[in-house]
């Protein structure tokens, strides 16, 4: 059932055209609802909820770039447990994910090396799709606000793309 799922989403990319589907949970995202519905989608609703019952934003750091041949995962340590047994299943899978010891000697290395994952991985895409959406305050799905490409690019992790020492 769960390789179904994500051949749905690659035959989304070819009858779109595109070249990635990109997911980003949490923070870099800014808690995007879309993005947390395809994750949960792919990877079952008891991952997210067990990544929000831990009540830690580590825990939802996690990006994930769908293509035609691999599936990126960048995860950190605290959340890893959480999202290995899922993605252990799944063919092509290129896991980036620091250890603890990494993060623990080096802070910054850990947004350091995500940014990096992030650039480096879609350098060579050019039509990348979204799951983007924001429901109206108080109106849940019912009421869906237009779609604005600036909000994306407010998303922190998509401004990695500026940082020129990330050669972006």
């Amino acid at each position: 059932m769960q390789l179904l799922r994500w051949n749905v989403v690659r035959g989304i990319l070819q009858s779109k055209q595109l070249d990635a589907i990109l997911l980003v949970l949490g923070v870099d995202s800014c808690f995007n609802e879309g993005c947390s519905r395809l994750f949960d989608f792919l990877f079952g609703n008891k991952l997210q909820q067990l990544l929000k019952a831990a009540g830690n934003e580590d825990y939802e750091d996690i990006f994930v770039i769908i293509t035609q041949t691999a599936i990126h995962l960048y995860c950190n340590p605290n959340n890893a447990h959480f999202v290995l047994p899922t993605a252990s299943r799944l063919h092509d899978v290129r896991l980036h994910c620091l250890s603890a010891h990494q993060v623990e000697s080096d802070g910054p290395l850990g947004e350091d090396y995500k940014a990096w994952v992030f650039v480096s991985v879609l350098k060579d895409l050019h039509k990348i799709g979204v799951p983007y959406c924001a429901p109206v305050a108080n109106a849940g799905f019912s009421g869906l606000v237009p779609f604005d490409p600036m909000k994306l690019e407010a998303w922190p992790l998509v401004q990695a793309y500026a940082a020129e020492d990330l050669g972006g």
